[in-house]
């Protein structure tokens, strides 16, 4: 997706929506289509984002009318966006569509996927797309023309993965999908169905923001961009498995923008039936915990190892759990002949302050040659606020 953060023109936006009290901060267009109309008439095709100070930002096809000197503003609302920079960027893809496909194509292409929405408000007695009709619009909608409600450029395309190894319905499958938004972007999504719903996870977003990116023989670039996404990631599930893509499609997503790289769930699908695949936040938790994780907690306790002459001995074990006890790795710190020696070191570190238990549990395994002086005593997980043996001093 392109950033227009740097763009001045959008930061100037952005400052008009501090000084409105409501949802008054538009994109001053300079591209308007204006076309003539009877009695020396014009009437006007542009779109328009708005904002409100909740930060939703709305998208919105406008019809401007000049008739004897004065001036008429129709406004279509076509959809929200989660982010107002989305909404800005559509205005110009709009635009783009406009003037390489034609006022009719973009205008039929909003109407069929709206209607697809649920949001298309179109009375069927007046066929018309804008209710001002004072100039009469020169293109016909789909409603007009009696055609079905199916987008010419494409809307959707799919690939299933099933990972099921009986034939219980009640388990999931998995895709890899294209659509096509209002303004003639297009998404990437990983979804996830099965039998009572679906969830889904925006991948990657590509534009259409001039006329050469429409022009593309075939199809537009957004589509065929979206075309190439899918395809990579169905050859990685080819070769490496549905893991492999799945990591892919989350990779992808975290470096757009689209996820929460720390998000609280840490799944990849936070709903339906569990996944037969770990999320690359589970292995990263897994692996190093997250920072400041108030739920890591220490166990000290005696258990048993096998020497190299295979004889059972007494040992002490250190167990650090993290995440809410999701995860937990085990060392063991030292050996001893007796029950009675091993009871003694865990009564002794269950009344020592943390860090203490810790320095001395690195003590002991170095002595044991367990560790090596300055290596942690858990190697996986959340770090706990103390330093190492060659750190600490006591």
């Amino acid at each position: 997706m392109i950033d227009y953060m740097d763009n001045e023109l959008f930061r100037e936006w952005r400052r008009a929506l501090g000084t409105t009290d409501d949802e008054v901060a538009l994109l001053a267009t300079d591209s308007v289509l204006w076309l003539d109309g009877p009695d020396g008439s014009s009437v006007g095709y542009d779109f328009e984002a708005t904002s409100s100070v909740y930060d939703v930002a709305a998208l919105y096809a406008v019809k401007i009318l000049l008739v004897a000197d004065l001036v008429f503003i129709d406004r279509v609302w076509i959809g929200a966006f989660r982010r107002i920079e989305r909404a800005w960027a559509s205005v110009y893809a709009l635009r783009a569509f406009r003037d390489m496909a034609g006022l009719e194509r973009v205008m039929n292409h909003i109407e069929a996927w709206m209607q697809s929405e649920g949001t298309l408000d179109m009375e069927a007695a007046s066929l018309v797309f804008f209710n001002d009709q004072t100039v009469p619009d020169p293109f016909q909608t789909l409603l007009a023309r009696g055609l079905p409600y199916v987008d010419p450029l494409g809307t959707r395309l799919s690939t299933r993965i099933s990972v099921r190894s009986t034939t219980d319905d009640r388990q999931p499958l998995y895709a890899f999908e294209q659509r096509r938004a209002a303004d003639g972007s297009v998404s990437v999504f990983a979804s996830k169905y099965w039998e009572h719903g679906s969830q889904f996870h925006e991948l990657a977003v590509f534009m259409n923001t001039d006329r050469e990116a429409w022009a593309v023989r075939g199809s537009d670039l957004a589509w065929r961009s979206a075309y190439s996404l899918i395809a990579q990631l169905e050859d990685v599930r080819t070769r490496n498995g549905l893991e492999a893509a799945q990591h892919m499609a989350e990779s992808t997503a975290l470096g757009n923008g689209l996820v929460e790289a720390d998000r609280v769930d840490a799944r990849w699908f936070s709903e339906g039936p569990e996944d037969p695949f770990l999320s690359l936040q589970q292995l990263r938790i897994a692996r190093e915990g997250r920072i400041d994780d108030n739920s890591l907690r220490f166990v000290f306790r005696r258990g048993e190892v096998r020497g190299r002459d295979g004889r059972p001995r007494f040992a002490l074990e250190a167990l650090k759990y993290w995440e809410f006890d999701q995860y937990s790795w085990s060392v063991i710190v030292c050996t001893r002949e007796t029950a009675e020696e091993i009871d003694a070191l865990v009564a002794a570190l269950q009344v020592m302050p943390l860090v203490e238990a810790v320095v001395c549990c690195e003590r002991w395994a170095i002595h044991d040659q367990r560790l090596r002086e300055g290596n942690r005593l858990w190697r996986i997980g959340p770090s706990p606020r103390i330093e190492h043996l060659q750190y600490m001093q006591l």
